[in-house]
C-alpha cells in the first residue's frame, strides 16, 4: 500500500497568497478556496512523482503545545501585521478552509486528520514511523524539518517546485546520515518558527561540524559547544513527531464520486461538469485506485531531478 500524506497547512497558505495576490473576491467567489484547494490535490494525485490517489491530509491544531514549551514559537507570524483589507480577506479565507477540512473534503471519501496541541508535521512523521513494513508513503510539503522520516519506505514531494527527495539524495546531497538532520535544525535553528540557532551557524555550518569539517580555530566550534543546553532545548521543538503524539489509524481512501457530482452542482463547477481534459483527469484521479496494489508492490526506482 502507498500513501499520499499532504500538509494541509501548507497548501492552504500557498492557495491563499494565490488568490490574494490575484485579487480574488471572496465574497463575490466563496467557491473559489473550495476549487483551488480541489484543483490542488487532484494535481498532487496525478503529479508524475504520485500518481496515485490514497490521499490523507492533515492539518494544524490551533493549540500548540511546542508554544506552550517556549512562548516565542512561531511569534513572527503571530505579530505579522497586515492592512485592514488582507486582514479581513484572511478572515474569510480561513473560515472557508474549516469549511473545506472538516465538511467538504469528507463527504468525497477524504479523510482530514488533526490532533489538540499537535501540529500536521507531528501527524504525519508518527503515520511514517509506524508505517508497516510493506508500505509507502510520499510527503507533499515544502517544510524540510520532514526530511527527518526519509527512508527507503518514505519520500517527500514539493508540489509547488517539484523537487522530489529520497533517502539516497539526502544523503548524497547533504552528507550526514537523516538522523542527524534533527540535530543541524537544532544547531541552525529555524527563522519561519522563530526557533532561534546558534549565532551565526546555519545549516551548511552544521553539517561541516557534524562532519568535523570545520577548521580547528573556528569561532563556530566554540560556539556550539557552548550552546549544548539551548540545543538540547531546542531539539525538542523540532524533533518529529513532538513527544506524545498520538498513534494515527488511516484507513484506504474511497472517492465518493456520487459526491463530487452533487458538490459540482451545488458550487456551480461548470470546469468540472464540461466535457473536456479537467473533467477527464478527474474521472482519471477516481479510476487510479485500480492500480494501488501494482504500485505498491512495484520496485520503485527514482531519477533525481
Amino acid at each position: 500500500m502507498r500513501w499520499i500524506l499532504a500538509d494541509g497547512n501548507w497548501l492552504a497558505h500557498a492557495l491563499r497568497y494565490g488568490l490574494w495576490q490575484s485579487g480574488c473576491n471572496l465574497d463575490e467567489n466563496p467557491e473559489q478556496v473550495l476549487f483551488g484547494y480541489l484543483e490542488t490535490l487532484r494535481r498532487i494525485c496525478l503529479a508524475g512523482r504520485v500518481r496515485n490517489n490514497n490521499l490523507h491530509v492533515f492539518v494544524d491544531s490551533k493549540r500548540s503545545l511546542r508554544r506552550e514549551l517556549v512562548e516565542s514559537y512561531k511569534s513572527a507570524r503571530r505579530s505579522k501585521t497586515v492592512e485592514p483589507n488582507e486582514a479581513e480577506f484572511n478572515t474569510k479565507f480561513w473560515a472557508q478552509m474549516l469549511q473545506v477540512w472538516n465538511v467538504e473534503l469528507p463527504r468525497l471519501g477524504v479523510s482530514v486528520y488533526v490532533e489538540d496541541g499537535f501540529e500536521a508535521d507531528d501527524l504525519i512523521a508518527k503515520v511514517c514511523k509506524d508505517l508497516p513494513r510493506k508500505d509507502f508513503a510520499t510527503i507533499v510539503s515544502a517544510d524540510n524539518d520532514l526530511f527527518q522520516c526519509l527512508s527507503k519506505q518514505v519520500d517527500c514531494y514539493n508540489s509547488q517546485t517539484g523537487k522530489h527527495m529520497t533517502l539516497a539524495r539526502f544523503e548524497e546531497e547533504k552528507g550526514i546520515s537523516v538522523s542527524q538532520w534533527v540535530k543541524v535544525k537544532a544547531i541552525a535553528g529555524c527563522p519561519g518558527d522563530s526557533v532561534s540557532g546558534v549565532r551565526g551557524v546555519g545549516e551548511i555550518t552544521a553539517i561541516k561540524w557534524l562532519r568535523q569539517e570545520l577548521p580547528t580555530k573556528s569561532v563556530y566550534i566554540a560556539r556550539i559547544a557552548k550552546a549544548a543546553d539551548s540545543i538540547k532545548q531546542t531539539m525538542r521543538l523540532v524533533q518529529l513527531p513532538f513527544e506524545g503524539t498520538s498513534d494515527v489509524t488511516m484507513t484506504e481512501t474511497k472517492w465518493n464520486q456520487g459526491a463530487f457530482r452533487k458538490m459540482c452542482v451545488k458550487y456551480n463547477f461548470q470546469e468540472y461538469m464540461a466535457a473536456g481534459m479537467v473533467q477527464w483527469a478527474w474521472a482519471m484521479l477516481f479510476r487510479m485506485t485500480d492500480l494501488r496494489d501494482r504500485q505498491s508492490v512495484r520496485k520503485r526506482r527514482y531519477v533525481h531531478i
